[in-house]
């Protein structure tokens, strides 16, 4: 579908997109209210929405650290407003991963640390206390059919983390993940 793009020669943070005519190339800042944001991840749906997802909130490791989503309906010229779809007021949430599963599910996955106390101030991020969570939608990404679980528990005192991994590369059609090497060279999970 042709969008209709507006050619200024500046980016606003309003979600529209924008047209950079000195790189030639289309742009859009997501519209965002919160003070710290990072680690996006961008799926294209089937049927031509763009989902973007980050973790968002006051500071990486606090409590309200937690994971929105944005989403580019196909056609359209602007980005909806950011939804938080985890909020979990002990644990910061972060690093998420979205796939589209071959059923049509769409899968977040993020990490969830324990927060730091309101009065710790260091970059002591907590990630030894990580779990891996999982979030399915069979709704195209929409809020109103979510099914949270956690995915992988950490041994005591070690931790579970992930990063935006090519998460379609790693899922076969029958739900199992393949062993072997990634292409970045760490094992892959089983």
């Amino acid at each position: 579908m042709a969008r209709n793009i507006i050619d200024l020669p500046t980016l606003g943070d309003d979600g529209r997109l924008y047209r950079d005519t000195a790189l030639d190339l289309v742009e859009s800042l997501i519209p965002n209210p919160w003070k710290s944001c990072h680690a996006p991840d961008l799926l294209e749906l089937e049927n031509g929405d763009l989902l973007c997802c980050w973790f968002a909130g006051s500071r990486e490791g606090n409590a309200d650290i937690s994971i929105a989503v944005a989403r580019l309906p196909a056609g359209a010229n602007q980005w909806e407003q950011p939804v938080i779809v985890s909020d979990d007021p002990t644990r910061s949430e972060q690093n998420p991963s979205l796939f589209q599963n071959p059923n049509g599910d769409i899968w977040l996955m993020y990490t969830a640390q324990a927060a730091k106390k309101p009065d710790d101030n260091s970059d002591d991020s907590l990630q030894g206390t990580a779990e891996i969570r999982r979030k399915i939608s069979r709704d195209g990404g929409r809020r109103g059919n979510v099914y949270p679980s956690r995915l992988f528990l950490p041994p005591e005192d070690s931790g579970a983390f992930q990063r935006a991994l090519d998460l379609q590369q790693l899922y076969l059609c029958a739900g199992r993940y393949p062993s072997g090497q990634r292409r970045d060279g760490y094992p892959d999970f089983r």
